[in-house]
């Protein structure tokens, strides 16, 4: 379960990531596909919080999710 969780935390932060970068260069708009990008990331961070205990990133990321 520890490298599965580990690749969630990185996917996680990638996909947020990519949501900001083609959000901020005006490559994608406000919608679907940016919301898309932070609910992965939300969701796919929370699972590596739960796996670490890091209970104020799990609630965070499955507020922002």
């Amino acid at each position: 379960m520890g490298n599965l969780a580990e690749a969630s935390g990185w996917l996680g932060a990638l996909a947020v990531l990519a949501g900001y970068v083609l959000f901020s260069f005006g490559w994608i708009n406000g919608g679907r596909i940016f919301q898309g990008f932070n609910l992965l990331g939300a969701a796919t961070l929370a699972v590596n919080g739960y796996y670490h205990d890091a209970w104020p990133s799990v609630a965070l990321n499955l507020a922002w999710g």
